[in-house]
């Protein structure tokens, strides 16, 4: 049976896990297992993750990050967020976006799927360096409140990395069971979680029903706009004001 790998597709890193004969486990070691969600383009290629990461002051305009925060999203839905980033983000086809990267006298435009699937198979390529074989399904975790658009981008860029989504699950559902709350005593027969995530560009908080072993998100909110990303941009104001 091939091997199916679990990503976390996060808005500031992302990483990856298998099951092991001893349980699950983060792919990698320690220091190294989180890939930046960030690539930059270089000779018409990209550089994806920690290399990207270093040039997001010598060269912003052509460095992406917090993708996750435009897939299946219109340009009119994004609000402040176009005016935060430091590159391009334009209107395509049928209300969708794309991000333009300018290159000499040329430009080239990404949809945010393409640009996603790079992250993936960055991540999809440490794992097969990592476990030394072929991977060609996983699980990627989402937001619990991303609509089907939003999941269906995901799904898009999974494809365009080589993957097959065996599943899309939401993001507290995977942090509950890797919690072990499926296999807490005092909630074995029926309780209900709050699980909330806070993380480098969204924030949200689901509550959990568990029957059994089966988990079922009843109510979610969160804001697409909240997380680390923010907070940075907020300090960044706070700066300018009293410095400038």
């Amino acid at each position: 049976m091939k091997r199916i790998i679990g990503i976390d597709l996060g808005t500031t890193n992302s990483l990856c896990a298998t099951v092991f004969d001893e349980g699950p486990e983060v792919i990698g070691e320690s220091e190294n297992a989180v890939t930046p969600s960030v690539l930059s383009r270089i000779d018409s290629g990209w550089l994806v993750g920690q290399e990207a990461q270093e040039r997001r002051i010598s060269n912003p305009n052509n460095t992406i990050f917090s993708i996750k925060r435009l897939m299946g999203r219109e340009l009119k839905e994004l609000g402040d967020v176009v005016s935060e980033l430091p590159y391009q983000i334009v209107q395509a086809e049928r209300k969708l976006l794309k991000v333009r990267i300018v290159e000499s006298e040329h430009y080239y435009d990404f949809t945010p799927q393409e640009l996603s699937a790079e992250i993936l198979k960055k991540v999809k390529q440490r794992a097969e360096v990592a476990l030394g074989e072929s991977i060609e399904k996983a699980v990627i975790t989402v937001p619990a409140y991303f609509d089907d658009a939003q999941r269906q981008a995901t799904r898009v860029a999974a494809k365009i990395a080589g993957l097959e989504v065996a599943r899309i699950i939401n993001e507290p559902t995977a942090a509950a069971i890797a919690y072990g709350l499926d296999e807490k005593k005092d909630l074995q027969n029926e309780g209900h979680v709050a699980v909330y995530d806070l993380g480098g560009g969204t924030f949200d908080i689901s509550i959990l029903k568990l029957s059994g072993k089966i988990f079922k998100v009843v109510a979610t909110h969160g804001n697409t706009h909240l997380g680390g990303d923010d907070f940075d941009m907020a300090v960044v104001e706070i700066l300018k004001n009293r410095i400038l």
